[in-house]
C-alpha cells in the first residue's frame, strides 16, 4: 500500500520510556528529557538518547532504556537496521524486558523477516502474557506467512486483552480480506474506525472489502474519506475510480488515469486485493 502507516505491517510500536528523575547534572537531565519524550521529532529523540549513551554514566537498566528509545525513534524514521542494532543492545543489557523483544520484532517485520519476528514475539509473550500488542504483532507475522488461522487466533487474543486496540481489528479484517471473507472483514474494519475515526488504513481496506462484495457506493464513500484525510493516497484515488466505473459512472476513468500517472504499478498492486 501507499505508506508504512497504511501497510499491512503497520503497527503501534511499544515505546518504553520513563521520566528522568531530577538531577543536578544539567546535561544528562536535558538529554534524558529528549530521549524519553515521544512527542518530539525522531531526530531530536535520537540526539538525546545518543548523548545519554555516550555519557557512559548510566547503569545497565537505564542504558537499556536509552538504546530502546533510540531504536524506537530510528524505527519510526525507517532506519530498520540501525533500530535493530539498538534493540539488540537493549536486550543484551536487560533481557527480562518484554517490550524490547516486541520492538525488535517490529524491526524484523519491517524487514519482512517474519520467522525471526515470531521468535521475538514469542519471547515477549513469555515475559508478559498480557501484552496485547505482542499477540497482534505475531498475528501480522503469521498473516504475512499466509498462516491465516494462527493469525486470526493471535489477533483475537490481542482484542480480548485490549478491546480498544484499533490496529488489531484492522489487521484481523485484512486477514479476512485475504481469505475472501469480506463480511467478517467489514465488521472488524467498522470496529477499528469506531475506535479511531481517522485511521486511514481501516477505511482503505473496508473500501476494498466492500468493493469485492459489490457494495460500490460504500467503497466510494470510504475512498472519499481516505482522500479527505490523506490527499496523496494513490490507492484510494485508483480504488475510487474503479468503484465509480463499476457503478456505471464514467468519471471514474479520470481518477484511474490520475492514479496511474502518480504510480505506474498501482493497478497491479490493487489487483492483489481484488480491485480490478
Amino acid at each position: 500500500m501507499h505508506s508504512r502507516e497504511r501497510a499491512i505491517a503497520g503497527a503501534t510500536i511499544l515505546a518504553l520510556t520513563f521520566s528522568c528523575p531530577s538531577s543536578t547534572r544539567a546535561q544528562p537531565t536535558v538529554a534524558w528529557s529528549l530521549c524519553s519524550n515521544d512527542g518530539i521529532s525522531s531526530q531530536q529523540r535520537i540526539n538525546g538518547c545518543t548523548l545519554v549513551i555516550r555519557a557512559g554514566t548510566e547503569n545497565h537498566t537505564r542504558l537499556a532504556t536509552a538504546y530502546n528509545n533510540r531504536g524506537f525513534a530510528l524505527l519510526d524514521r525507517g532506519d530498520y537496521d540501525l533500530a535493530l542494532a539498538d534493540f539488540d543492545a537493549a536486550i543484551k543489557l536487560n533481557p527480562s524486558e518484554a517490550g524490547y523483544f516486541y520492538n525488535r520484532a517490529n524491526s524484523l517485520l519491517a524487514k519482512s523477516e517474519n520467522d525471526r519476528a515470531i521468535v521475538d514475539f514469542n519471547q515477549a509473550i513469555k515475559l508478559n502474557s498480557k501484552l496485547a500488542q505482542a499477540y497482534a504483532g505475531r498475528g501480522r507475522a503469521y498473516s504475512n506467512k499466509r498462516d491465516f488461522d494462527r493469525a486470526i487466533a493471535d489477533l483475537g487474543q490481542a482484542i480480548r486483552l485490549d478491546p480498544k486496540l484499533p490496529r488489531a481489528y484492522s489487521n484481523r479484517g485484512l486477514v479476512y480480506v485475504k481469505k475472501r471473507e469480506f463480511t467478517l472483514a467489514v465488521v472488524d474494519f467498522d470496529q477499528a474506525i469506531q475506535l479511531d475515526p481517522r485511521y486511514t488504513t481501516a477505511y482503505i481496506y473496508r473500501a476494498v472489502a466492500n468493493y469485492n462484495r459489490a457494495a460500490y457506493d460504500s467503497a466510494i464513500a470510504d475512498f472519499d474519506m481516505v482522500l479527505k484525510l490523506d490527499p496523496d493516497a494513490v490507492e484510494a484515488l485508483y480504488g475510487r475510480g474503479m468503484a465509480k466505473q463499476r457503478n456505471g459512472d464514467s468519471s471514474g476513468a479520470a481518477d484511474i488515469a490520475a492514479a496511474k500517472a502518480i504510480q505506474s504499478d498501482i493497478a497491479e498492486i490493487m489487483m492483489n486485493f481484488g480491485v480490478q
